[in-house]
């Protein structure tokens, strides 16, 4: 992923204010029960341990330093071989 320029308003968010990212996931397309909290604002990446073969579906928040969260990323498709 990217790291966000912008909060969901508008307004500049600069990296050091981006505490980090949560990466929830699930099976089902629009489903993502499960997460992934990556404490590191300036991370491009995660890897998620132990996944079963198949299709995951995936979004990415943002955490800022004051706690606020942002909406949802749009959904990638990951398949696991």
């Amino acid at each position: 992923w990217t790291a966000p320029v912008a909060r969901t308003d508008g307004s500049p968010i600069a990296m050091s204010e981006i505490a980090g990212f949560t990466v929830r996931y699930g099976t089902s397309m629009g489903s993502h029960p499960n997460m992934l909290n990556v404490d590191d604002g300036y991370a491009t990446s995660a890897t998620i341990a132990d996944l079963q073969v198949g299709t995951y579906y995936l979004v990415v928040t943002t955490r800022d330093s004051e706690g606020r969260e942002s909406g949802d990323s749009g959904e990638v498709a990951k398949a696991v071989n």
